[in-house]
């Protein structure tokens, strides 16, 4: 399954993910003897990890919630299209935010 994704993204992308080597190994050393199998969903997750802000901690900062609330207070046209859009971006960060502990419920 590992070798077939290569096959649809680009070269570099393609070279950067068979070089991982969950890719190429099907077992990797434990301690001294003991061996563990690498399966797709390991090699997956070490893929993921090569691109930034794909970590749970990572996905959004206090500074884009500010940004967020920055960008949209000057605009002096509201339409309701425009809060509404507004509005769900900044539930969705502010939530994931507080779940996470970036911000406290007095700062919301």
């Amino acid at each position: 399954m590992k070798e077939y994704t290569a096959r649809y993204v680009m070269y570099n992308t393609a070279e950067t993910w068979t070089g991982l080597p969950e890719f190429a190994a099907t077992t990797i050393p434990v301690g001294d003897q003991a061996t563990t199998a690498i399966s797709y969903k390991n090699w997956k997750e070490a893929g993921i990890r090569l691109y930034s802000g794909t970590e749970e901690s990572t996905r959004y900062t206090v500074n884009e919630l500010h940004q967020l609330v920055q960008d949209n207070f000057d605009l002096s046209a509201y339409t309701l299209g425009t809060f509404s859009t507004y509005y769900c971006e900044f539930q969705k960060i502010s939530w994931w935010l507080l779940q996470h502990g970036k911000i406290h419920a007095n700062e919301e």
